[in-house]
């Protein structure tokens, strides 16, 4: 009866001891945890779970330390070494941020001074963003201002973050970017009108030499019609090039394309004659004068009701004279220089409103009429 009595004393001290004097043996680490690996469903452990040997006496209880991440109450945490995790995180290939409570951030967050974005499973993004419209995130995640490089092509985006498309002005310069924000150079139309950008972008503006020459005014249009420039005029064709060396509405533009105030109809009567010989027409603004040539230099001079040049041009002399109006017929006047026609060939000639001047010692001829 007493070997019995005391047995059944034993089963109850037995059952009466702490949890944790039967709880995982193992060596503890610093934080006085280990992680299961040895029958760990003995113990209610899954194997490689870090866990604490509770030696509290007042309740013996075994605790499990949480890692990695977990859902807590609708929110997401990240535990390490039963610790809640806070601020940036890398975790894999990627970043997350967890806000001081330990919560994972998602959306827009200003961290540090800069904007980042987290998307929906609070990963960090980069490169292009949309969100009602688009931002740019550079490699270390941070909204992107100003310029930005990207495939070759340059991008603007605004203090908000925003990608500029259509017209930005810079620092004092015009820039265009298109629809897909990407910065144009070279010709673009806008507004029923075509501009220029060079190499880096900026709007062009004054002469600009592009296979010919354009003008583009202050506002950076292209310019067709008549232009002014201080005294000097000039015509730029519908495409926008700088006419040369033809007339426009009566005036003669020149090969510089500056517009002279003479007469179309005397011009293009020596120039008719001229190109038959192969001779070529520039008009000299400063003396008011026609001046023919050919490879060996000056043959001629022009202007209305007078026309000059060496003997053995004569025949074009005298052909481009009555071109220009002067009342005697070509044959009359070669004739006056046949010297077996008029073989004492004086050196002046005068025929009712015309006339001739032939000097020997130069063998220049001049001739003038009234028109």
């Amino acid at each position: 009866m007493k070997k019995s009595y005391a047995a059944f004393i034993c089963f109850i001290l037995i059952t009466a001891l702490p949890i944790s004097a039967l709880a995982h043996p193992g060596n503890t680490d610093a934080n006085g945890g280990h992680y299961c690996w040895t029958d760990c469903e003995r113990w209610g452990l899954k194997y490689g779970e870090y866990h604490y040997n509770n030696g509290d006496k007042s309740n013996g209880n075994t605790t499990t330390v949480k890692t990695g991440w977990q859902s807590i109450g609708g929110k997401w945490y990240y535990y390490s070494s039963g610790k809640v995790h806070k601020g940036w995180l890398a975790d894999g290939n990627a970043w997350y941020y967890l806000d001081n409570n330990g919560v994972m951030q998602t959306g827009w967050k200003f961290i540090g001074g800069q904007w980042y974005y987290l998307d929906a499973t609070g990963v960090m993004k980069t490169g292009w963003l949309y969100d009602q419209g688009w931002y740019y995130l550079n490699k270390s995640g941070e909204m992107a201002k100003g310029w930005v490089k990207d495939g070759g092509s340059w991008y603007y985006l605004s203090s908000s973050g925003l990608m500029k498309t259509g017209w930005l002005k810079d620092g004092g310069t015009w820039y265009y970017l298109t629809s897909n924000g990407s910065m144009k150079t070279g010709w673009v139309m806008d507004g029923g009108h075509w501009y220029y950008l060079d190499k880096s972008g900026a709007m062009k503006t004054g002469w600009l030499w592009n296979n010919a020459w354009y003008y583009l005014d202050f506002g950076g249009q292209m310019k067709t019609g008549w232009l002014q420039l201080g005294e000097d005029h000039y015509y730029l064709n519908q495409n926008g090039t700088m006419a040369q060396d033809t007339v426009v509405d009566g005036l003669i533009i020149g090969s510089d394309g500056k517009a002279n105030k003479i007469n179309s109809n005397l011009f293009n009567s020596i120039k008719s004659v001229a190109n038959n010989y192969g001779f070529t027409v520039d008009y000299d603004k400063e003396i008011d004068t026609f001046v023919i040539s050919n490879n060996d230099g000056i043959i001629a001079l022009a202007y209305s009701g007078y026309i000059g040049g060496y003997s053995q041009y004569i025949d074009f002399i005298a052909t481009a004279a009555t071109k220009m109006g002067a009342p005697e017929p070509v044959n009359n006047i070669l004739n006056f220089f046949d010297k077996v026609s008029n073989p004492e060939n004086p050196r002046y000639y005068q025929h009712n409103n015309f006339g001739i001047n032939y000097d020997r010692e130069s063998s220049w001829v001049n001739m003038l009429w009234n028109n």
